[in-house]
């Protein structure tokens, strides 16, 4: 039963983190701390950690409801923005505080979302 249940959440990790539209960071310059119970690596793309908090040269990424951190420790995703200002993001379960020097833009081919920094 435990297998079943560990199964089914990782394949909705897998849809909202990689298939589906999201919010993908990639790493510059990357301080993290996260907490290590109830961690989910769903089919080697990477681990899901509940509870997360990542310090980069593009803000403060603050979540509490799940984000795929790359096997490679490249980049994290967490789902796609819900609300949009010049200094805050946020999603269902996570925020990020972003650097004046920083945007989002929303890529039109995949649908994902990406930070940039501007010049």
């Amino acid at each position: 039963m435990r297998e079943a249940v560990m199964k089914k959440q990782s394949q909705i990790y897998t849809s909202e983190f990689v298939e589906q539209p999201h919010f993908e960071l990639k790493f510059k310059k990357m301080g993290i701390s996260f907490q290590y119970k109830n961690l989910m690596p769903p089919a080697g793309i990477g681990t899901v950690y509940p509870h997360l908090r990542v310090v980069d040269n593009w803000g403060i990424l603050t979540v509490d409801k799940g984000a795929l951190l790359s096997s490679d420790w490249t980049k994290v995703n967490v789902s796609i923005p819900l609300t949009i200002t010049k200094e805050k993001i946020a999603g269902d379960g996570w925020t990020l505080e972003l650097n004046s020097n920083y945007t989002i833009r929303k890529d039109i081919f995949d649908n994902n979302f990406y930070v940039t920094k501007m010049n």
